[in-house]
């Protein structure tokens, strides 16, 4: 695995067609406290009030062995650190029972970059804010082009301080999951660098090796490129840790993966799934990092916001896509009783066809849960809205499924048999790739995925998957 300390700069379906173009303009209304529920931090000093319960930092700031001691906690149970101002500290002699699963996920290459002091925290909480202050007062901006491949989570989802084990003195939160791939960072001329490929080194552009300095790299980002969603272990040279969800210790956990009685009082699983985005306060979380309110042209929305997320949505935010995604399929596929009301409903009906190129774009770009809406759209829409549309046929729909599937959405794992197994809407049949592709969502912590192979094991459904698979969570 390539190691440089030290810091870290990040680098058509037819349906996506359906979106419609335009250039988004800043909004007036973005404020800290529309999107955190907080007020804002004064200056870019760390606030510890101003600090969320869940964050997902970056740790390419962080030193090769920091790193390596992360790596080998995970490696003996779940994780746990301590997050204060001064940053996210291990405690390599404290853990939670658990240990953590790899699954793929489609390759991504993104790069974020930070302007001053208060985004270098906000993004790197520690000594990285302070370390580049200077610099960023000279015309410069911290840089950080990653690629993530895969993903490295814990089926523990909430823990409480009477479950920690050893020395546990100043835990605060523990490590659900890490997002893992290659990463470069570096200081850079301020504007020098426009996409993740020129921070690694491909193609000519301004930005200029000589114009780089305090250079941090981790994997290798060529050995990322052999790297598939299908993946169960990550690739050698590619498995580099880039950012983590940190989940807070609290006195009594919540419940986030419970048995509910279904229909004929068969007894299925349900998955919350974790989403902990966010951003201390007077910041926002918008394309893959934590920007300046004031700055962003878009920003996640509240989870759950169906006005905010439709809003954020339609001003181009990839992840406020993917959260009004979910409030979506809760509404066609959720049962009761649905999250929105006559009125909510009726704009979403309105708006079916773009927010379905949307749909299709954020799915593409990774988000599982948009994957899911783009079948549940299709399938609600009017006869003759849908024969207009170029190439949308019950194929189109199996295939959102079983790409929402392969990303852990619980519903497109349930929904996806009647178009596998019974050829529904004239999509293909084959029960072999249907229980592969539920295999993989049980993996990725869907529960009704392992509900289903579970089920179509015991049926003969599909071929001989492995058991293992079925209830692996």
């Amino acid at each position: 695995m390539i190691r440089k300390t030290f810091l870290l700069f990040l680098a058509v379906s037819p349906l996506a067609a359906c979106a419609a173009a335009g250039a988004a303009s800043r909004p007036a209304d973005i404020s800290a406290s529309h999107a955190t529920g907080e007020s804002a931090a004064p200056g870019g000093a760390c606030n510890p009030a101003a600090k969320p319960n869940q964050v997902t930092p970056f740790v390419a700031d962080w030193t090769d062995g920091e790193r390596s001691s992360l790596e080998s906690a995970m490696k003996k149970g779940v994780a746990v650190v301590s997050w204060t101002c001064e940053g996210v500290k291990v405690l390599p002699a404290c853990r939670v029972k658990g240990d953590y699963a790899y699954s793929g996920v489609s390759p991504k290459s993104r790069l974020v970059k930070m302007h001053d002091a208060g985004e270098i925290r906000a993004n790197m909480p520690g000594a990285a804010a302070a370390k580049f202050e200077a610099e960023m007062k000279q015309n410069r901006e911290l840089a950080l082009a990653f690629n993530i491949v895969g993903t490295k989570a814990t089926s523990v989802t909430g823990a409480e301080r009477s479950s920690l084990e050893g020395s546990c003195e100043g835990a605060t939160h523990f490590v659900y999951s890490s997002e893992m791939g290659a990463f470069k960072m570096a200081s850079v001329a301020a504007g020098s660098v426009k996409a993740a490929a020129q921070l690694w080194g491909y193609g000519t552009a301004a930005g200029a090796e000589g114009d780089r300095s305090s250079e941090s790299q981790d994997g290798d980002v060529e050995a990322c490129k052999e790297a598939s969603s299908s993946d169960e272990k990550p690739r050698n040279g590619c498995e580099a840790l880039v950012r983590l969800t940190l989940l807070p210790i609290v006195d009594k956990a919540e419940v986030v993966v419970k048995v509910t009685k279904g229909k004929d009082d068969d007894k299925k699983p349900t998955t919350k799934i974790v989403d902990a985005r966010s951003c201390e306060a007077g910041f926002v979380y918008s394309g893959d990092g934590c920007v300046r309110a004031e700055k962003a042209e878009n920003f996640l929305c509240k989870d759950g916001d169906f006005e905010g997320c439709l809003a954020q949505c339609e001003k181009g935010s990839e992840p406020s896509c993917g959260r009004l995604a979910a409030v979506v399929s809760k509404q066609y596929n959720g049962g009761h009783p649905k999250p929105l009301n006559k009125d909510q409903f009726a704009v979403l009906r309105s708006k079916q066809v773009s927010l379905l190129g949307r749909f299709q774009t954020t799915c593409d770009a990774g988000e599982a849960q948009a994957c899911g809406a783009v079948g549940a759209v299709i399938e609600d829409l009017d006869e003759d809205v849908r024969k207009k549309l170029p190439n949308v046929t019950g194929e189109t729909i199996a295939k959102a499924y079983e790409k929402g599937c392969q990303g852990g959405e619980p519903g497109s794992c349930t929904f996806l048999s009647s178009y596998r197994l019974s050829g529904h809407e004239g999509a293909v049949k084959n029960a072999a790739s249907y229980r592969q592709t539920i295999a993989v969502g049980c993996r990725k912590g869907a529960a009704e995925a392992c509900f289903e192979d579970g089920k179509n094991a015991l049926n003969g459904v599909g071929g001989r998957v492995e058991l293992d698979d079925a209830y692996a969570s």
